[in-house]
């Protein structure tokens, strides 16, 4: 097993895949630290900041996280789709040929790079956001340890995310096709969230405005999330949801893989 991580460890550097999300995450954190930067500062002269200071550690903490969940789920799906695309897959299983070991193999090769790109977003938004608080007159220690605690449940994320990628990619092997539906499906949660509370409204059903929750991008946003809100479910119980889709989609799909014919 230990062999088979590392020849896709070999794999994973021999592609540009990974310093290209590791560049990826590093400008989305540094595009949404200025963004928050922006907001924060136009509301120096509001009670926003004095009223609300774990909402804005937590935001800042983990800034860079929604786009960086997103490039770390594409890396999943291309180390798994990139074999088919190179047509490379063949030889892998014939190297190793218990299919499941391969697919595991990836994942744990997936997830030291995961935690990388989850450590250069941290580091730099725990660090820069820090600066740019203490800039702003923002006291460091009030809703620290919410934030903190967001940085933490954001390792989380990363993690199933990957393994969210690398079953998507052992579902669908055209690389492209695999890559868009992702997106598709990660960004549908800006469209729940305004659809299901319209439905709930409308029909007078609250829990039809939970059910955001219950949806990959709901999840994440509710597991990274330690604020508590109306109707959105405490962070393990979202952790859990979310979990169970990764898991899902990599045990079907390496069942797939193993059942279907390579060339």
């Amino acid at each position: 097993m230990i062999a088979t991580v590392r020849s896709e460890l070999l794999k994973i550097r021999s592609l540009a895949v990974g310093w290209a999300t590791a560049i990826g995450v590093l400008v989305v954190t540094l595009l949404a630290l200025a963004f928050w930067y922006l907001i924060l500062q136009a509301q120096t002269t509001s009670e926003y900041l004095d009223d609300s200071p774990a909402d804005v550690k937590e935001s800042v903490y983990t800034a860079g996280q929604y786009f960086g969940l997103l490039l770390t789920m594409i890396f999943g799906i291309t180390i798994v789709t990139s074999e088919y695309a190179h047509q490379t897959i063949t030889s892998t299983f014939l190297a190793t040929p218990k299919r499941s070991r391969v697919v595991l193999a990836k994942i744990v090769a997936g997830l030291l790079f995961a935690l990388v790109f989850f450590a250069i977003s941290s580091v730099l938004a725990v660090g820069g956001g820090t600066a740019m608080l203490v800039s702003l007159g923002v006291p460091v220690g009030a809703g620290l340890g919410t934030g903190l605690g967001a940085v933490a449940l954001n390792a989380l994320a990363y993690v199933v995310w990957m393994i969210f990628g690398v079953g998507i990619g052992t579902l669908i092997r055209n690389q492209v096709v695999a890559v868009v539906a992702a997106i598709v499906l990660y960004l549908a949660e800006l469209g729940s969230g305004l659809v299901f509370p319209q439905l709930a409204s409308a029909l007078d059903q609250d829990w039809i405005a939970k059910l955001q929750y219950y949806l990959p991008g709901g999840a994440s946003r509710a597991m990274t999330s330690l604020v508590a809100t109306d109707d959105a479910p405490v962070w393990w119980i979202a952790a859990l949801v979310l979990l169970l889709y990764g898991v899902i989609t990599t045990a079907y799909g390496t069942l797939i893989t193993a059942a279907r014919d390579v060339s």
